[in-house]
């Protein structure tokens, strides 16, 4: 196949010939190749890169091609992409149930992130209320409803099923200066809080009661490093002074977790 480049000045055309085609040069800068066709010994095939200023004039190229072509054409089917358009609004859903908690972080008001055990057992709840109560004295919780009597082990009924809770508590815990967990009481959700919480490098403080019987596990105890994540043993009746020590040794700053 020949290629000639075309950036000669002057009015580009191109003539169709009963043999083939013949082309001028113009102001337009383009590739040219000739190759054998079933009709015609050569055949031009032009692939010109117009100005920007041609092509801004003239939009964006039309799409060439009969009804057979357009036929083969792929399209999205009816429905498409609910799915990321539902996603979206229950995240904009979570955000929004995020923002109506004590608006965290303004005048210096910290927000915390409070874990308990829900569909692992409830037997915990009366202590899970006076840690919430004690940790509102420091900044805005944002997860208060974990401690609510009427909240059983079978979870919450939201609107937007485990999806929805799942999405609005990590928007909450991404908003959060520090994560506050009980960890006595064994729960696969409360294990996955902290680990993202780790992972999102927020102060992290669990507590454990070891008077339960329970051995807690070495991927939390082993994760403390006595600094920003702090396992602290307790006795129930402890828990007010443990948290009033813990934050007014070393008080976070609003927003100063954030990753």
């Amino acid at each position: 196949m020949m290629h000639l480049r075309l950036a000669e000045m002057g009015k580009a055309k191109a003539n169709r010939t009963g043999w083939g085609w013949e082309a001028s040069c113009s102001d337009e800068v383009g590739a040219v190749s000739f190759a054998p066709g079933p009709c015609c010994p050569q055949r031009l095939e032009a692939n010109a890169t117009l100005p920007a200023r041609r092509q801004s004039q003239e939009g964006p190229p039309r799409t060439q091609g009969g009804p057979a072509e357009s036929r083969g054409r792929e399209r999205a089917p009816p429905g498409a992409g609910n799915g990321e358009t539902a996603a979206a609004a229950r995240m904009a859903a979570a955000e929004a149930g995020a923002r109506e908690c004590g608006e965290p972080g303004q005048g210096g008001r910290q927000a915390l992130y409070f874990c308990g055990s829900i569909r692992g057992g409830r037997e915990d709840w009366a202590l899970y209320e006076r840690i919430v109560s004690r940790l509102r004295r420091f900044g805005a919780v944002l997860t208060e409803h974990v401690a609510a009597k009427k909240l059983s082990a079978r979870g919450e009924e939201a609107a937007g099923g485990d999806s929805f809770i799942h999405e609005r508590d990590l928007a909450w815990l991404q908003q959060a200066d520090v994560v506050v967990a009980e960890v006595t009481q064994p729960s696969l959700g409360v294990g996955y809080e902290l680990g993202r919480a780790m992972a999102l490098n927020k102060r992290i403080l669990c507590l454990f009661r070891p008077q339960s019987g329970r051995v807690l596990s070495a991927m939390i105890r082993g994760a403390a490093d006595g600094s920003k994540f702090q396992v602290l043993d307790y006795e129930e009746g402890q828990v007010e002074a443990m948290l009033d020590r813990y934050f007014e040794a070393d008080p976070p700053l609003a927003g100063s977790c954030h990753p």
